[in-house]
């Protein structure tokens, strides 16, 4: 992740200046990041607390590897003379398992937060990124616009499709590591189906993303035929005079669960846009 910060006060009531001087000590057999350094450290690390004020210190958690309980103690030397206290640091990071990318999409509402850095949304991304469980519900919002071809009988000649690309990441840390699976309410999904918008790799509405995959596809097909080949009921109905075209849009909930750590809950609105254009004989 990006690291976080925590910020504490030192307070004088003397009516001298006070020197001081922090230290951050890794607890016995804690780990450090793998180049060495400590994942936590303090700023300033060495000042004076004016007399009767007091002085803002910042505690900052950057670790460079996934690990439950990161441990350390701080401590503060304070007077010139050998006087201190401690004072106790702790700090979990987890490895993001699920994720979701959005090939060709166009980002909506953003910015669109990824591990705590706001992205910039970008229509001409090709390959947008999205860590499932560090994105709070209902935050993300894609679309993909769809423009199958018809020809002058109503009758469809070229399907559209977009990809969408799930993945669910083997930890190194074996206890790290569970199955993910990917849900669409039923509702929406039948919804979007009478439209023409097609979930190919779906099945009961699910995709099993076991551990250990990366950019398992997930299909959507914009197809709104009937059986004869020629437009559906449900899309022939909204048809204006060849020529003119008509935009479908559905809004369909992609829901992540399981991975590491454990998520449950909706992830990313994708909006479907379907484009039709009938041409004139």
């Amino acid at each position: 992740g990006e690291g976080c910060r925590r910020t504490m006060t030192v307070t004088s009531s003397s009516g001298f200046d006070i020197p001081f001087a922090f230290d951050v000590l890794p607890e016995k057999s804690e780990p450090l990041n793998e180049n060495g350094t400590q994942p936590f450290f303090i700023t300033p690390r060495r000042g004076v607390v004016k007399a009767n004020s007091t002085q803002q210190l910042t505690i900052s958690f950057q670790p460079d590897h996934p690990y439950e309980r990161y441990q350390a103690v701080a401590r503060l030397t304070y007077g010139g003379l050998d006087k201190s206290i401690t004072t106790s640091l702790t700090g979990s990071a987890w490895a993001k398992s699920l994720y979701i990318k959005f090939p060709g999409a166009l980002p909506l509402e953003g910015p669109i937060s990824k591990e705590g850095v706001e992205l910039v949304p970008d229509s001409r991304a090709t390959d947008n990124y999205l860590s499932a469980a560090a994105v709070k519900k209902n935050q993300s919002r894609w679309q993909y616009t769809f423009k199958p071809v018809f020809d002058a009988d109503h009758r469809l000649v070229e399907d559209a499709t977009h990809t969408i690309l799930l993945g669910n990441v083997k930890c190194n840390d074996p206890k790290a590591s569970a199955p993910g699976e990917l849900t669409i309410d039923p509702k929406e999904l039948q919804e979007a189906e009478m439209l023409g918008f097609k979930f190919v790799n779906l099945t009961a509405g699910k995709l099993a993303l076991p551990q250990g995959t990366t950019d398992t596809p997930l299909e959507i097909q914009f197809s709104p035929k009937g059986p004869s080949g020629h437009l559906s009921h449900e899309v022939f109905n909204q048809l204006p005079v060849p020529g003119v075209m008509i935009n479908i849009t559905k809004t369909v909930t992609l829901c992540l669960k399981g991975g590491w750590p454990a998520f449950d809950g909706p992830e990313a609105s994708v909006v479907l846009k379907g484009c039709i254009r009938i041409p004139t004989g």
